[in-house]
This record gives structure tokens, C-alpha cells and sequence, in this order.
């Protein structure tokens, strides 16, 4: 790129070439990082549906032994 050093580009050419290289490290830079999100936000999405679900497994087990509490001292 240029005979006078890295950043100093001779032509024109040289300049859109940098740019262009510049651009696709970006995009391919972005992508990975969506597409590792979007494997890590799967995983994650997972994990929490299941937590969720254990809670409210819990939640209904507790609510079920105290309606049955509240029902026995009644009589």
C-alpha cells in the first residue's frame, strides 16, 4: 500500500481498496458478534423459561398447601 509507508497510500485505488477492506472487517467483526449473541440470547431465553417455570411450579405447590392450611384449620 503505497511506497511510502502503511498510511500513506499512493493512489486513489490504494485508498478504496483500504476502505473497502476496512468495511467488510466491520461488517464481518458485527456479524460475529450478532451471531454469537443470538446463540448466547437462545441459551440464555432457555434458562429462563425454565427458571420461570420452576418458579411457578413452586409458586402453585406453595399456594395448593396453603389453601389446604387454611382449609384444615377452618374445620
Amino acid at each position: 500500500m503505497g511506497g511510502n509507508g502503511l498510511w500513506c497510500m499512493d493512489s486513489m485505488e490504494e485508498r478504496e481498496i483500504m476502505i473497502d477492506e476496512i468495511k467488510k472487517w466491520i461488517i464481518d467483526v458485527a456479524n460475529d458478534f450478532c451471531n454469537s449473541s443470538v446463540a448466547t440470547s437462545g441459551t440464555i431465553c432457555d434458562e429462563t423459561v425454565e427458571t420461570a417455570g420452576t418458579i411457578c411450579d413452586e409458586t402453585r405447590k406453595a399456594n395448593a398447601e396453603f389453601i389446604k392450611a387454611i382449609m384444615s384449620n377452618g374445620k
